[in-house]
């Protein structure tokens, strides 16, 4: 049986509302952090604290790559296309970033770990198969999205 994108979302439509709210929260909480952590900028050298706020880019974009998901999934009568390329342009622009900060975490010693970066790449890339899924109009495998917030 084939579901319809839109059947599919509205199926969902509270999980994507708590998703969006506990993920602006965080981001609001990270921002609060860093901030505050600047402000003792002075104290310790200007090269850590941008390895600081390279380490901290990699949970900021998965928050915010949660809030937008969320944000695009409840816009009212989506339709395959306007859901997938959203979800498809987030995915590559957070497996982008995991690279940036890849290459980075050569002079960053606690990024070091691949193992660390590697779980989140894997579900960019299941966010990838979710925007093919919905532009080819498979609403019945959008449940995948769940899995890609919980990782």
């Amino acid at each position: 049986m084939s579901t319809s994108v839109p059947q599919a979302v509205q199926g969902w439509h509270d999980f994507y509302i708590m998703t969006g709210g506990a993920s602006a929260t965080l981001v609001g909480l990270l921002f609060t952090t860093m901030a505050l952590r600047s402000d003792r900028a002075s104290e310790s050298n200007l090269a850590d604290e941008q390895d600081l706020w390279t380490a901290a880019s990699v949970p900021l974009v998965c928050f915010l790559d949660i809030l937008l998901l969320s944000l695009a999934f409840l816009v009212p009568d989506q339709g395959a296309l306007g859901l997938g390329l959203p979800v498809l342009a987030l995915a590559a622009v957070g497996a982008l970033q995991l690279f940036w900060v890849s290459g980075r975490s050569r002079s960053i010693p606690s990024l070091r770990l691949w193992g660390r970066l590697l779980p989140i790449l894997v579900c960019y890339l299941g966010q990838a198969v979710v925007g093919v899924a919905a532009l080819t109009a498979h609403g019945e495998v959008l449940w995948i999205v769940a899995l890609v917030i919980a990782g």
